[in-house]
């Protein structure tokens, strides 16, 4: 008797991600690999992922990548320490990333 397997994949919104220390680095040159973005934020802890975001057509970088810490702590501290910084020739921008409605919202307005 044959037992089918089950794959439960949970896609969840990019705000609880980020609790688990994903981060957004915008401003990116199209010349930043995957190798020298681990270089530049190896020093602040453990690297769990790096996704250099990828222009299929062009073959080259789209400019932002997300990179994934052990722990949020090593997030905050590479946000702290690259944003602002220069890599491969452009100053970048280093953040929580947001989810896509947190996105959509825009800043939240203070009631008079």
């Amino acid at each position: 008797m044959a037992i089918g397997k089950c794959i439960l994949v949970l896609r969840l919104p990019l705000v609880f991600l980020a609790w688990f220390g994903l981060s957004l680095i915008s401003g990116l040159s199209f010349r930043t690999t995957e190798d020298s973005l681990r270089n530049a934020f190896k020093n602040f802890g453990e690297l769990v992922e790096v996704n250099l975001v990828m222009d299929k057509i062009a073959n080259r970088p789209r400019g932002f990548a997300f990179l994934r810490y052990a722990t949020e702590e090593e997030s905050k501290k590479a946000i702290d320490g690259m944003h602002g910084k220069f890599l491969d020739g452009r100053v970048i921008f280093v953040e929580v990333a947001k989810s896509r409605a947190e996105l959509r919202q825009g800043p939240r307005q203070n009631p008079s």
